[in-house]
């Protein structure tokens, strides 16, 4: 899968019905983030998931099942098993994120139901 391109001319109200955004929570800071990408050497880079920040962040079709992009962006990581991966809808970013986030914090049965909903799994074969 490759990564939707999206200009500064789109409007981000155009992107609610193709994509979602890759979020990952980071365990070494314990923290839900927006993925930017992957620099040359591996490592993700990420930001605050603010609507702000909505034009940086990777995008991943809804209709797809993400196979081809996670088996290139694995190969690339450094260290895959410091990271969950979880998507969210771009139009509650801020709070899906937070959800996560409390989620992360305090754990409860309704807070592990939401991150087995939102993670996106990947066969490390």
């Amino acid at each position: 899968m490759s990564e939707q391109t999206i200009s500064k001319e789109n409007q981000p109200q155009e992107l609610e019905a193709l994509s979602d955004i890759l979020l990952v929570l980071d365990k070494k800071k314990n923290r839900i983030e927006a993925v930017k990408g992957v620099d040359e050497e591996g490592n993700l880079q990420t930001a605050d998931p603010k609507k702000s920040n909505l034009l940086d962040f990777m995008r991943v079709d809804k209709g797809d099942a993400l196979s081809n992009f996670f088996s290139n962006f694995w190969r690339r990581l450094n260290d895959p098993i410091s990271f969950r991966f979880f998507r969210g809808p771009e139009i509650d970013l801020n709070e899906v994120a937070k959800k996560l986030q409390k989620a992360i914090d305090h754990p409860t049965p309704e807070g592990n139901k939401l991150l087995d909903a939102l993670e996106i799994k990947y066969d490390n074969n």
